[in-house]
């Protein structure tokens, strides 16, 4: 009985995995942020970071800044758009002074990744109404 579910479980995880590879790529680019940002509940200061996906197949992503030792790992979720991203950028909500990195589309691409909102974007988006999106141009690294 449990060999039989562990088999399924094992199955179901495979085919997740295969059915995401579809739905990913590989992203390796930085870009110069002039602003502090947060995201996954820590605030990272400007400066050029890297962000990066470790693996084609998920969306682990790898955010760092190359000038300070600060860096985290986020696991944000795949989104869709209709025509392809015409630029590779990095996304921000703007709320009040606070910004949180929220999307990055890849030049070409029809998906990009989203990043889970932090407690602290939630409280303030229920307090200001007025979110406003900022687009960061970003470079693809070799």
């Amino acid at each position: 009985m449990k060999l039989g579910i562990f088999k399924t479980l094992f199955v179901a995880l495979v085919g997740l995995a295969f059915a995401s590879a579809g739905y990913s790529q590989t992203v390796n680019i930085r870009a110069q942020i002039p602003f502090r940002f947060a995201i996954g509940g820590q605030t990272y200061p400007a400066g050029e970071y890297a962000v990066k996906t470790l693996q084609s197949y998920s969306n682990l992503t790898y955010i760092g800044n190359r000038n300070k030792p600060k860096s985290t790992m986020t696991l944000p979720h795949s989104v869709s758009s209709g025509p392809p991203a015409k630029n590779t950028v990095l996304l921000f909500h703007r709320i009040g002074g606070t910004y949180f990195l929220y999307q990055l589309w890849a030049e070409g691409s029809r998906v990009g990744l989203q990043f889970r909102q932090s407690p602290e974007e939630k409280e303030l988006a229920m307090n200001k109404t007025n979110a406003e999106t900022v687009s960061i141009a970003a470079n693809f690294e070799q």
